[in-house]
């Protein structure tokens, strides 16, 4: 009775409320959280708990959709979540417990076909009765262990009205904390322990496109064991240094691999082909266990499966057992976090989001962040990513070959109107290995397709013309050619066409200029494209064509369109429109945030590439 109580008092208040949360933000939420909790208790330098206390109010449609169902994720090698309780108060004040039957037990996709590691599961919990209006209650605790360091964050942020958002971080006095206090947090020591504590009212975010890191808008409070780079390195280590040790059966496999190759590249490739190609991928990701229970090279081998850590595992071994200087490493492949990881920052929950190999050569070094046998021997990590070689402690950036793409489109239109289409495109580094390996497997139905596609793309009336053109390897080249029945619409003394694949914002989401939060660029973009028209004799461009020299705010980069015109030997004019995007992963501001709209509005215009011309 007394419970019932306490929700009828708490969903009176909350419809009180609600009207505060309009007025402050502008933001209609999907769901009021009453109080959330979180208690992080760190028993040592590899093992930890979260206890999760919320309680809630659903206020929509959407927020029932999203709040129906509780998930807890875990990998078995921990301690199974542990659910305290589970409530559903409808809005007429009836309260409906969690029952056994609505809670299911689900194993992750990878356990089946991989079942030599601790299975990864996630227990579903379908909340009962859960409408708008109803009050949520639950609490539950994860237990992590055998960790190579213990991190954990809270981004005190929500598009969920938030009333109380409170943190509770109790650790061992003895064990150093690097902590990142961005919240307003007291840290207190009492006695053997010592307390990290904060609490704080979240206004609804506003739902925006290509929202920003919430680490470099909102407040943060993180800690983690290892202060940098080079301490989480010396953590690792030697827990992975038996794993990546060649066994007799690993240096007979290696010597089999290379037996009778020459050169380096040769014997390199031997040995990565045979991972990509027969050891097959299956098992947990880098993370989702810990790295004390990563089988290492040998079982690997034997068993022919393995996660995508172990294959790199594996990869040290046979290349140790060849004679080459290789160590596992780390790989950072997500750029914005790269770019907005501030200098004096300790090591980030989830900074290193893969582990590979570092292979040392006379020439320089090699980095393998996947294995892939579609790849150029020397680019198997993307150019510019922060590596860590375990056996140094000093994270490096990946040189290997950039990222970028080239189209060009040759067009010779006739007094008709009707024109030649000639396609190329050529991509390198990553983009190579992409295009390499989608050419290597697609069907030849399946590329006639694609062909086809391509050239209906230019017109309803486009057909085929000449050979299309699949170059594989270092550059990944493709090209078709086409006629276009009336490619060009003449009227009289003029005649207008448009561009073809020309069209489209540079960024995604960048439309309307109002915005409260800021904007992301996630990765680089390189890339050039080139249209060279050829005109019929007499024709000449119609106005000014439309150009553009933009330099984006916070060196996120350039984006440039330039038109020449020049005179062929038969008389005729050659149009050729260059479009040239360089882009970086940045932060952008809401004050800046227009230069990026106005950007997208020439870019989508379409007397930017709809081309007017005259007779001379």
């Amino acid at each position: 009775y007394y419970a019932l109580r306490t929700d009828l008092r708490e969903i009176s208040r909350a419809a009180r409320r609600n009207a505060l949360v309009s007025t402050d933000s502008g933001v209609k939420p999907d769901l009021r959280v009453q109080q959330h909790k979180a208690t992080v208790t760190v028993t040592d330098a590899h093992s930890y708990s979260v206890r999760i206390e919320e309680r809630s109010q659903v206020l929509t449609y959407a927020g029932k959709k999203d709040n129906a169902e509780l998930k807890l994720s875990w990998n078995s090698s921990n301690p199974e979540p542990v659910l305290e309780r589970a409530t559903v108060t409808d809005k007429d004040g009836v309260r409906h417990e969690v029952g056994k039957d609505e809670i299911n037990v689900l194993d992750a996709d990878w356990v089946a076909s991989a079942p030599r590691y601790a299975p990864s599961r996630t227990k579903v919990i379908s909340l009962p009765k859960v409408e708008e209006g109803s009050l949520i209650d639950y609490a539950y605790t994860t237990t992590y262990r055998n960790l190579t360091a213990v991190s954990w964050s809270e981004i005190f942020a929500s598009t969920d009205a938030v009333d109380a958002d409170e943190v509770e971080i109790i650790a061992p006095a003895s064990l150093p904390l690097h902590i990142d206090n961005r919240a307003g947090a007291k840290v207190t020591k009492e006695g053997d322990q010592q307390r990290i504590t904060v609490k704080r009212r979240l206004l609804p975010i506003a739902r925006e496109a290509g929202l920003a890191p919430a680490k470099t808008w909102a407040p943060q409070l993180s800690f983690t064991t290892v202060r940098d780079d080079a301490a989480y390195a010396e953590a690792l280590r030697p827990v992975l240094a038996a794993k990546c040790q060649p066994d007799d059966a690993v240096k007979s496999k290696a010597a089999e691999l290379v037996a009778g190759l020459q050169s380096d590249a040769d014997k390199i490739v031997a040995l990565r082909n045979f991972v990509a190609k027969n050891i097959r991928q299956a098992g947990p990701g880098w993370g989702e266990i810990p790295a004390s229970e990563l089988s290492g090279a040998t079982p690997t081998l034997a068993d022919g499966y393995g996660g995508a850590a172990d294959r790199q595992l594996l990869f040290v071994a046979l290349l140790r057992a060849a004679g080459y200087d290789a160590t596992p490493a780390l790989f950072a492949t997500d750029e914005l976090a790269v770019v907005t990881r501030r200098p004096s920052e300790a090591l980030p929950q989830g900074y290193y989001t893969a582990l590979g190999t570092r292979l040392r050569l006379a020439d320089g070094p090699v980095d393998f962040a996947y294995l892939s046998q579609y790849a150029d021997w020397r680019v198997n990590a993307a150019d510019g990513d922060v590596v860590l070689p375990l056996d140094s402690g000093t994270p490096e950036r990946v040189k290997s070959v950039a990222n970028d793409s080239t189209t060009s489109y040759a067009i010779a239109i006739n007094e008709n109107g009707d024109a030649t289409v000639d396609y190329t495109s050529e991509v390198r580094g990553e983009g190579a290995t992409s295009f390499t390996s989608w050419a290597s497997e697609v069907t030849p139905e399946d590329l006639s397709r694609y062909f086809q596609s391509l050239i209906t793309g230019l017109s309803r009336d486009a057909t085929p013309r000449g050979e299309n053109v699949i170059e594989k390897g270092a550059v990944g080249k493709l090209g078709y050619g086409a006629n276009v029945a009336d490619f060009a619409v003449v009227q009289g003394d003029l005649a207008y066409f448009d561009l073809p694949g020309s069209v489209g914002e540079i960024f995604p989401g960048a439309n309307e200029s109002g915005r409260r939060l800021p904007y992301a660029v996630g990765s680089r973009h390189d890339s050039k494209a080139v249209w060279t028209v050829d005109l019929p004799k007499g024709w000449k461009l119609s106005g000014e064509p439309s150009s553009i020299d933009w330099d984006g705010p916070a060196g996120v980069g350039n984006v440039k369109l330039a038109v020449s015109s020049e005179r062929r030997d038969d008389g005729g004019l050659r149009l050729t429109w260059t479009r040239e995007v360089a882009l970086k992963a940045a932060v952008i501001s809401p004050e800046a945030f227009p230069a990026l709209v106005e950007l997208n509005r020439r870019m989508k215009a379409t007397d930017t590439w709809r081309v007017l011309l005259e007779r001379e």
